[in-house]
């Protein structure tokens, strides 16, 4: 069986999908390189791809090879490393996304059959947006991960644990001391069984919400209160805490205040 190949139609196909191959993993490496040198590099490792279906060269080794030559070259121009640890890195992305693009371009090329063009202007369009919108969603994860931690509540010798939210819009302060507010459910978990509660130090302060009236916010001290994210942990002795009966939108249990980590 033999098949008729068009190097004009195949290296056009090839500088255009290697152009987003190398965009995307820039995108994702956080480079900003030139549209020229993206072009450039795509343009090589097309033609080196249209060099091994015209040479007289055969044998799996070979072909190997070129496509080794052409992924290097693609990523030293497209990408301009800064030594061979991004070198590699931005191998190993490109290595990824031509692996994940094989794939799903395998799995809807049967429901284009005879249509292959259309197919290939839908998932070059794709190939352009995904990044930017995947790049968007991980950043917001992202954002939502770092301002979120584990926090543990101590009174009379026992302990909570819940999820703290991070909020720099919480500026309630007691005498200066920094208020974070917990749920009241939560509360009186922890405080079940405490028959005095003014050792607590319970009283009002007052507090602003925008677009809401005021009013007062119950406040307590208790023990300890420990907070861990992914870069550090924060013990604080006797913090003062306000009682909100409202309860949280979300798996958090109590809005912490920036007082308290920065």
């Amino acid at each position: 069986m033999s098949y008729e190949v068009f190097l004009d139609v195949l290296f056009v196909r090839n500088l255009f999908m290697d152009y987003l191959l190398i965009r995307i993993v820039n995108r994702l490496m956080k480079r900003k390189v030139s549209v020229a040198a993206g072009l450039a590099g795509s343009a090589l490792a097309s033609l080196l791809v249209c060099l091994w279906l015209v040479l007289p060269v055969g044998g799996g080794a070979v072909r190997f090879l070129f496509q080794a030559a052409a992924a290097a070259v693609l990523v030293q121009a497209g990408c301009r490393p800064r030594g061979w640890a991004e070198f590699f890195r931005a191998s190993l992305l490109l290595w990824g996304m031509s692996m994940a693009a094989a794939g799903v371009w395998q799995f809807f090329l049967p429901f284009f059959r005879g249509r292959e063009e259309k197919l290939f202007l839908i998932f070059g369009a794709a190939a352009v947006l995904l990044p930017f919108g995947g790049a968007g969603l991980y950043r917001k994860l992202r954002s939502r991960t770092a301002h979120t931690y584990e926090v543990t509540l101590w009174a009379g010798g026992k302990c909570k644990g819940t999820k703290g939210l991070y909020d720099t819009g919480n500026c309630l302060r007691d005498g200066g001391k920094p208020v974070s507010v917990v749920e009241e459910k939560l509360l009186r978990e922890l405080l079940a069984g405490e028959e005095d509660l003014e050792k607590r130090h319970p009283h009002y302060i007052p507090f602003r919400t925008v677009g809401r009236s005021g009013g007062v916010l119950l406040v307590l001290t208790l023990d300890a209160l420990t907070i861990c994210g992914a870069q550090k942990e924060v013990t604080v002795k006797n913090p003062a805490v306000a009682v909100s009966r409202e309860a949280f939108s979300g798996e958090f249990g109590i809005i912490l205040n920036p007082g308290l980590i920065d």
